[in-house]
């Protein structure tokens, strides 16, 4: 499991950064596209495409990751990249991190030191239970519509972020799940013999999904309204994943499950201030785009 951790951190230093240029492409639509018309257009933004190749390595990276450790272990280690994209952004401007993005960043690593200290990184079963996974993803499925419906009824555009940004954790959280599932069917019975089950295929439906739905998440507002709840529920769902059909264990008892919960809230906490420290800064129109605004929310 020693390759593990580290897999998982290179997978999240890719991801923080290809999140944050597929944000800053986002933002760049008009508010008034709707969600096909957002799709086309960043489909067509070259630092999109860019930031979207990055994202499908680290893909490939945590899946692998994925392989050689727990969900409980490698899912939370994908915060880091978080916590790395603050420190990124500072070197990229030619300054020393400011004092509030440094207690931010300790506060977020202090709560997930602490969460990963309390939790148990047992391997669970060796065979995973698939009508387990197959109810997880009906109560996703079932999750996720409730909160984009509650999302497309909401006006105020910061609370219709944060419902898209919960949504979009359902997915990725399942998402960590299926991808660990559809290795151990590789490995199992091979390309052909997987493919012929519906697990790869859900595996695809919801990624589309979930990049769909975390860019209008992104669209709708600044990152401070979405990401905190993202990464939470996000990780929430895939621990739950790993508990429910492939047997972890990442609760040992009352105690660890108090710090387990204070230790989430604290990390929750230190990732709404990162995200709430992201600046807005004017910038030129992005090749491809139709409008460029500059958003305040």
């Amino acid at each position: 499991m020693l390759g593990a951790p580290l897999i998982a951190l290179a997978s999240a230093c890719g991801f923080a950064v290809s999140t944050s240029l597929q944000h800053f492409a986002a933002s760049r639509v008009a508010p008034s596209a709707g969600p096909v018309r957002l799709l086309i257009s960043l489909a067509t933004t070259p630092l999109w495409l860019a930031a979207s190749a990055l994202g499908l390595v680290s893909f490939s990276l945590h899946a692998l990751a994925l392989q050689l450790g727990t969900l409980a272990l490698v899912q939370p280690l994908m915060l880091c990249g978080v916590v790395l994209a603050v420190l990124a952004r500072a070197a990229a401007g030619g300054r020393l991190p400011r004092r509030q993005e440094l207690l931010a960043v300790c506060v977020t690593v202090g709560g997930l030191a602490s969460f990963l200290a309390a939790t148990e990184f047992s391997q669970g079963r060796s065979a995973p239970d698939t009508g387990r996974a197959l109810l997880c993803c009906l109560l996703v499925a079932g999750a996720f519509a409730v909160l984009t419906v509650l999302a497309s009824r909401q006006r105020r555009m910061e609370i219709r972020g944060a419902l898209l940004g919960a949504a979009s954790g359902l997915l990725f959280g399942t998402m960590a799940g299926l991808i660990k599932l559809v290795g151990h069917d590789l490995q199992d019975g091979g390309l052909w013999t997987t493919l012929s089950t519906w697990r790869p295929w859900v595996l695809a439906l919801a990624g589309l999904m979930a990049v769909s739905t975390n860019q209008r998440a992104f669209h709708s507002a600044r990152l401070a309204a979405s990401m905190p709840l993202l990464n939470v529920v996000n990780v929430a769902v895939a621990m739950t994943f790993g508990w429910f059909v492939f047997g972890e264990a990442p609760i040992q008892g009352p105690l660890t499950l108090a710090v387990q919960v204070v230790a989430a809230a604290v990390t929750a906490f230190g990732l709404a201030w990162i995200a709430r420290l992201e600046p807005d800064v004017a910038l030129p129109p992005l090749m491809g785009d139709p409008v460029s605004v500059r958003r305040d929310h």
